[in-house]
């Protein structure tokens, strides 16, 4: 696998490396999206097992909005996938082809909390008024989120938020496997976030994603985080 991927880093066409980094996100988008719409928050409802955060009806029209947002996003990270691919081979930033296990859990690990830093940055970069009048009020045009909504940005938020993997590789070289591994991770927690199904709500101990993002959905203010709560409370933004 190790020599797989180290071949598609070092010797894949551009192309192929574009068309491959798309259609893997597209995939991802799409498996998560579907699933969780249309299956797993049916079957959790017929079970009596979690609320819905927000009882309001979406708009007609807006999951069709939210997935060519999506499109776009996904034609950015696609773009990222190239930048990736060229400052690797140019010796600019670096990968590990380690197929430690312990290197491999640990950079997932390190990795997943640098997105939790990164996105708190970024989208607290993306309230300042002038951003988000022009960017970030698209992705809160969703005012009652779903599943389809993880990747409905403008186009210049899917730049800021898609930079979180060339710029930890700038200072620390994470496993390649890693890279190949951590979207899964990204979108998976992303939509909890937004499915606006809350799983948690009989456990206070669990971090309520979905409850705290669609609650930052509703009143914009608050709320920055990811998918932990930590930063939030740090630094005194956390909706209760």
């Amino acid at each position: 696998m190790f020599t797989a991927i180290h071949d598609f880093v070092f010797y894949a066409p551009p192309g192929l490396v574009f068309t491959g980094t798309f259609a893997y996100f597209l995939a991802l988008y799409f498996i998560f999206a579907l699933g969780s719409h249309y299956l797993l928050i049916p079957l959790a409802t017929r079970m009596g097992y979690g609320v819905r955060v927000n009882s309001k009806a979406s708009p007609p029209g807006q999951i069709w909005r939210e997935i060519i947002n999506s499109l776009i996003s996904i034609f950015v990270f696609g773009c990222y996938g190239l930048l990736v691919i060229a400052l690797t081979r140019e010796g600019l930033v670096a990968m590990n082809f380690s197929s430690s296990t312990l290197k491999i859990i640990a950079d997932l690990s390190i990795f997943t909390l640098w997105n939790e830093v990164h996105f708190f940055g970024m989208h607290r970069l993306l309230h300042w008024r002038p951003l988000y009048r022009w960017s970030h009020r698209e992705h809160h045009r969703s005012v009652v989120p779903t599943s389809f909504a993880t990747y409905s940005f403008h186009y210049f938020e899917s730049i800021l938020l898609g930079s979180v993997m060339p710029l930890i590789l700038i200072i620390y070289p994470l496993n390649a496997l890693v890279l190949v591994l951590f979207p899964i991770v990204s979108i998976a927690l992303n939509t909890i976030g937004h499915m606006n199904y809350e799983f948690y709500t009989m456990n206070p101990a669990c971090p309520r994603a979905c409850w705290r993002h669609t609650r930052h959905h509703g009143e914009i203010n608050g709320n920055y985080g990811f998918f932990l709560p930590y930063l939030d409370r740090l630094f005194g933004t956390q909706h209760l």
